[in-house]
């Protein structure tokens, strides 16, 4: 509905501005699910995650993803496997 605002900062600035298409990496998806599952095992990586426990906590779980209320990863919990 409008273009780019601001763009003398961006010019004065010499800041780069460069789309990201994630098709254009499904080749190396492979590679990635490999080193990022070896790097979790070795807790090379460390992740949260903020679990609401039932379906009935969903509603307000999704609303505080929305408003920045969680943190990590905001997972609900159905029920144990």
């Amino acid at each position: 509905p409008y273009g780019i605002r601001n763009l003398g900062h961006i010019v004065a600035k010499r800041i780069v501005v460069q789309g990201f298409i994630a098709s254009d990496f499904v080749g190396e998806s492979e590679a990635f699910a490999k080193d990022v599952g070896s790097w979790l095992v070795k807790k090379e990586i460390i992740y949260r995650e903020d679990v609401a426990e039932g379906i009935e906590a969903s509603p307000e779980a999704f609303v505080g993803m929305l408003k920045g209320k969680n943190f990590g990863k905001q997972v609900v919990k159905i029920a144990d496997l």
